[in-house]
């Protein structure tokens, strides 16, 4: 008689499972970026992003640089980590451990959110979400895939609020709370997110069992006094109508949604489509917290969107001017998380659930693209 999963991992070590699942998401993410894109360092966002850490250890490099001298990013760490590679003259090396560590953490989130989702088939489910995740969509309603080619500080926040969220799933709050912190400093728009995103659930908590939980508080003060250091130190919304511009005539895709083409629109209602598949098909009391999430983080963003899509005036502007789309980050990885669900879990879907979700994985998925 054949062995049921759950079966498999009461005899095995759960622990090694998760190791080994932890890898092969790991795996596949570097091995399907390389396949894909081919990892390369000093390119595309790291013309604007590492200047300014280079002219820390060298005072002649980017005088009078408009990046530098006019729209500093909020990217601190990131800077000092570009200052640490370069003044040791080993910057492509630093970037590439930056990199992978944004790829095990990601790895990791993956991995735990999937054990959440489906614990009897977490190690599947969570190599599946890797490759989902290579093979999904660089941009989707105004922000990228922590999947890139090359080290990005957004990338490593987004895959750290990937990671708080999951440990929101698992009500571990002193957890998420410390990740929250490191996401803050990575990058201070996916801190602003993840603590959201934590405040939520502490809410709901709170709500559930009327009791209040001191260490994320702590963290969470912890985490807002950081971004607001941070910002104060680099104003970044100071002149409004440069970003307003950049954003208009550098990087569209990013915050003007009225030109974006109606794919990236449909990649956006797959990724929601699939989400909302879960949402409603997963039973459970330690489920609701999610069903929750999902469609407050589904409603909250696409209220923006339609503000900035309709143009309303200053509000729109403000979306734009902050790259306020950043909230869509967690819609690719958790499309492709979900994409592994509906395959892993097949089989207890309707068939108009099924028929639904294989539609939108397969348009979700890079070989349609």
């Amino acid at each position: 008689m054949s062995l049921q999963p759950v079966e498999i991992l009461t005899r095995t070590s759960r622990t090694k499972v998760r190791f080994y699942a932890d890898l092969f998401a790991f795996l596949i993410l570097i091995v399907g970026i390389q396949l894909r894109f081919s990892y390369g360092a000093g390119l595309n966002d790291q013309f604007v992003l590492s200047p300014l850490g280079i002219s820390w250890s060298d005072k002649t490099a980017f005088v009078n640089d408009f990046f530098v001298s006019n729209a500093p990013q909020p990217h601190v760490f990131f800077d000092f980590v570009t200052s640490y590679g370069y003044t040791i003259g080993a910057l492509s090396a630093t970037y590439f451990v930056f990199w992978l560590a944004t790829l095990a953490v990601c790895a990791v989130a993956i991995r735990k959110i999937s054990e959440f989702l489906s614990p009897e088939r977490f190690l599947v489910g969570a190599m599946l979400s890797a490759l989902f995740l290579v093979a999904g969509p660089v941009t989707i309603l105004g922000t990228t895939t922590i999947a890139l080619p090359q080290a990005l500080p957004h990338a490593l926040g987004g895959a750290l609020v990937l990671l708080a969220l999951s440990f929101c799933f698992e009500k571990k709050w002193a957890l998420a709370g410390f990740v929250v912190l490191l996401s803050s400093v990575a990058h201070v728009q996916q801190g602003s997110i993840a603590l959201a995103i934590l405040l939520f659930f502490l809410i709901l908590d709170f709500y559930e069992n009327r009791s209040l939980r001191l260490i994320p508080y702590v963290l969470i003060l912890a985490s807002s006094a950081t971004i607001i250091a941070i910002l104060q130190s680099r104003p970044v919304l100071g002149e409004l109508s440069d970003f307003v511009r950049v954003c208009n005539e550098y990087i569209p895709y990013h915050c003007d949604s009225n030109s974006w083409l109606p794919n990236r629109f449909v990649l956006g209602i797959c990724a929601i489509g699939l989400l909302i598949i879960v949402a409603n098909s997963r039973k459970g009391l330690n489920f609701d917290h999610f069903r929750i999430f999902v469609f407050t983080y589904l409603i909250g963003g696409l209220v923006l969107l339609v503000v900035e899509f309709l143009n309303f005036p200053f509000l729109g502007e403000i979306i734009q001017g902050s790259n306020g789309f950043r909230i869509f980050s967690l819609l690719v990885p958790l499309g492709a998380i979900s994409a592994a669900w509906v395959v892993i879990e097949a089989h207890k879907l309707s068939f108009k659930k099924l028929l639904l979700g294989l539609v939108s994985i397969l348009r979700f998925s890079h070989c349609v693209n």
